[in-house]
């Protein structure tokens, strides 16, 4: 069984991705880079946490499940995805 490490392909600077009508409101659309489509997911707002101050900034997590494209959408900070930060509590 593969961890969900292995599921991740790259990580990706913010590209400003092409809005689905009609799609849930935590699809923010798709993108194409390098000939693939990639579903763009916003984590922050599929885990309730508050959205990115700026959104050229961000990165895409970009996986492949069951032959599925998808990019999550998260704001980085010192390094690592803010969304891996919650519930995170500096000493």
């Amino acid at each position: 069984m593969e961890s969900m490490l292995q599921k991740v392909k790259e990580i990706m600077p913010f590209t400003e991705p092409t809005p689905i009508p009609n799609a849930h409101d935590t699809i923010e659309g798709i993108f194409m880079p390098r000939d693939t489509i990639v579903t763009i997911v916003d984590l922050a707002k599929s885990l309730m946490i508050p959205p990115s101050p700026d959104r050229t900034k961000d990165m895409y997590i970009v996986t492949n499940f069951n032959n599925l494209n998808i990019g999550f959408s998260c704001t980085w900070s010192s390094g690592y995805p803010q969304a891996y930060l919650v519930g995170y509590n500096k000493a």
